[in-house]
């Protein structure tokens, strides 16, 4: 046998006859291969070096702590806005709708029921967040048991000296902000709310709810005393502001620190569909806040889009779907910032969802659903289903005063005509007719009406609606910035608030 040579190369390619045989030189085989191996191993060690140093790079610490909250905003909600935003009357369907800010940094889930049910409301949801505790529904930041639980607003106040902030949309003095700042077993006692959350040292507090900061006896108030919050807040070193002129004019002074109070309307703020322009944004007010809240020690900031909740409670969809835009807005001003700053983290999420919204509406359930709704006609409306219900209900009141047979099936299909440009079916219509004659029975104090209108008004898009109420859905979780990373999957409420109390390096 012939003896293996040591020029032999690797791969012995076969001859054949007549074709010329492929000859590899393999006299400085070992030398290139050892070379290429070093070379590779060179390679390999410096990326495994570059990968090292960028895991073993310290996570930015968390100086500021910004919580964003929808409130009643789930995917739907999500959903719906931001078809709605990119399609307009004469877009084709179905438009390729682009990811809205909020998308960009979605995390997960939250599950939202509280210490007594699967449904929670709005004051037991949002102490879970201010507290990172369970606690029973209508009850602001307490437990069941009836003690009082320390927000992460107060902390953050009193253990490390950050400045703090509440932003609302609805009264100051309603559940989600009272429960970062307040202490009460039943929701409803806001007089005494107003009273605890002026004696809380909270350097920015805006929103609406001046009625129960007026002194029993002003034009407006809903006090039973004569405690006058404003007059103590201005006395107490704070800027008091009460229309969107008012907190431009503060604004431009260039101020970057002391105290301030904006309260722009007597209840909560109007809807964004017929807002006032003396009622300024979430985003004006939030620019407002944030050159009096930067410091040192840092900063707590929580804003709510509370509008959403109410536009939902009326299955008001045109409504809701400008509130889940200006609370859009405001998360692209806030993760900007947070992108500048660096040590910021911003968490946006909501208490619970409201409505159940669906997108998708089957009308007959002996005829097979159409696969479709249809966001387009929403931009043509431009009054809330609790302004259009509160026109019919005055008309209706007129008109059965005048005539007890008046038709209100009629009477409603012709305001709804008028207001919003569509027409209802007769099912629905015949719903909300029974709706208002069983509210006209009443005082005022039932509220079946505003809900079957905006039934009425949503069905003609498609979107359907299965309560007027709450429902015990998750909701979506949203993280940027410095310490996101721990807000990835599904999460309970309360595990939220634990989170933001690390990152915030505070004990609740």
């Amino acid at each position: 046998m012939e003896k293996e040579s040591a020029d032999r190369p690797l791969y012995h390619p076969v001859s054949q006859p007549g074709n010329s045989v492929l000859r590899v030189v393999t006299k400085y085989r070992l030398p290139i291969v050892s070379a290429a191996l070093a070379i590779a191993v060179v390679v390999l060690v410096i990326l495994a070096v570059e990968l090292a140093s960028r895991h073993s790079e310290p996570p930015q610490p968390v100086q500021n702590v910004i919580l964003l909250i929808g409130d009643g905003f789930g995917l739907g909600q999500a959903t719906l806005a931001r078809a709605a935003y990119s399609l307009r009357p004469g877009d084709t369907l179905p438009g390729n709708p682009p990811p809205l800010t909020l998308d960009t940094f979605l995390a997960g889930s939250s599950r939202t029921h509280s210490a007594d049910t699967l449904v929670t409301d709005s004051a037991a949801g949002a102490t879970a967040l201010s507290c990172a505790q369970k606690t029973n529904n209508r009850m602001i930041a307490m437990l069941p048991n009836g003690e009082a639980c320390q927000t992460i607003l107060e902390a953050a106040r009193l253990q490390k000296g950050m400045r703090t902030g509440l932003i609302s949309t609805s009264r100051v003095t309603h559940a989600t902000p009272a429960s970062f700042a307040a202490h009460v077993p039943e929701r409803d006692e806001e007089a005494t709310i107003a009273q605890q959350m002026a004696a809380a040292g909270v350097d920015v507090l805006m929103g609406g709810g001046r009625r129960y900061f007026l002194p029993n006896g002003t034009t407006g108030s809903k006090r039973p005393d004569e405690w006058d919050g404003v007059e103590q807040m201005r006395q107490d070193g704070y800027t008091v502001v009460e229309t969107t002129a008012e907190l431009e004019g503060f604004a431009s002074q260039g101020a970057t620190s002391g105290k301030l109070l904006g309260l722009f309307s007597l209840s909560h703020m109007d809807y964004v569909i017929e807002r006032p322009a003396t009622q300024p944004s979430l985003s004006q007010m939030f620019s407002t806040a944030l050159p009096l809240l930067q410091n040192s020690n840092g900063f707590f900031l929580m804003v709510e889009g509370s509008r959403i909740d109410m536009a939902c409670h009326k299955n008001d969809a045109a409504s809701m779907v400008k509130e889940v835009l200006e609370f859009e807005d405001v998360a692209a001003r806030v993760l900007d910032f947070a992108k500048q700053d660096g040590h910021t983290l911003v968490v946006a999420t909501a208490d619970h969802e409201t409505g159940g919204v669906s997108l998708g509406y089957q009308a007959d359930p002996l005829v097979y659903p159409v696969y479709r709704y249809d966001p387009r006609v929403l931009w043509g409306m431009n009054i809330s289903v609790e302004s259009a219900a509160a026109v019919i209900e005055d008309q209706a009141k007129a008109a059965v005063a005048a005539d007890p047979n008046t038709n209100l099936t009629a009477l409603i299909d012709a305001s709804i005509k008028q207001l919003y440009n569509v027409s209802g079916s007769s099912s629905d219509l015949a719903e909300a007719a029974a709706c208002l004659q069983y509210d006209l029975q009443d005082t005022g104090a039932r509220q079946s009406f505003p809900p079957a209108v905006g039934r009425v008004v949503s069905h003609t898009c498609d979107i359907g609606w299965t309560t007027a109420g709450h429902t015990g859905m998750d909701v979506p979780l949203y993280a940027a910035g410095a310490g996101a990373d721990a807000f990835a999957g599904s999460l309970e409420n309360s595990d939220i608030g634990a989170r933001l109390a690390t990152a915030a390096n505070v004990k609740l």
